[in-house]
């Protein structure tokens, strides 16, 4: 997104399971205490993607890991900084989601996660039909 609040195009696919890896935190409580993360006070994600590039298997999977650091490990996650992920708004264009891999988030929206899922583009670009869950 651009200074003046734009949506801006990128050409390239910059939303990789490579990035989403590193956004995501290992299930597990023995992170040292000198761990550093990508993002670590990371608390609401809002993306628009390219559905033929984007991995959204990767994408849920760091939700979820984003989530889970804070019950996994609460202390842990307090030490090395870490805030857990409370919403995620995704606008996924050029083809329909996978809705198993999606309801996957079922149980961190039942836990509080507000997650809102389009499949077509914003009001401002002519959404048509949006899934929101929250």
């Amino acid at each position: 997104m651009a200074k003046d609040g734009s949506v801006v195009e990128a050409n390239k696919n910059i939303i990789t399971p490579n990035l989403l890896q590193q956004l995501s935190v290992p299930g597990t409580s023995n992170i040292p205490a000198n761990r550093s993360f990508l993002v670590p006070k990371l608390n609401h994600i809002w993306l628009k993607v390219n559905g033929v590039s984007f991995d959204e298997t990767a994408f849920v999977d760091m939700v979820l890991s984003r989530w889970l650091a804070r019950d996994v490990g609460g202390h842990v996650a307090d030490a090395v900084g870490l805030k857990q992920l409370a919403a995620a708004d995704i606008c996924v264009f050029g083809r329909e989601i996978d809705e198993k891999v999606w309801n996957r988030l079922d149980c961190v929206k039942a836990s509080g996660m507000k997650v809102k899922l389009w499949d077509e583009d914003f009001p401002e670009m002519g959404m048509r039909n949006m899934r929101a869950w929250a």
